[in-house]
């Protein structure tokens, strides 16, 4: 799932790039606060899972 991620973080990187480009920087706050919430929720989820299998994260 780390490629995932990780491809999905630069795409919302571009997209915040491109709002706050468009001078909409209320809108680029917001994407920014939904990305780090959805990143986080996934980190936590990814290291539930793999503490169950014994495996390193």
């Amino acid at each position: 799932m780390e490629g995932i991620t990780t491809a999905a973080s630069l795409l919302a990187v571009a997209a915040i790039g491109i709002t706050v480009g468009f001078r909409y920087h209320v809108l680029a706050a917001a994407v920014t606060a939904l990305t780090l919430a959805v990143l986080t929720v996934l980190r936590w989820f990814e290291r539930r899972k793999t503490a169950g299998t014994g495996a390193r994260p």
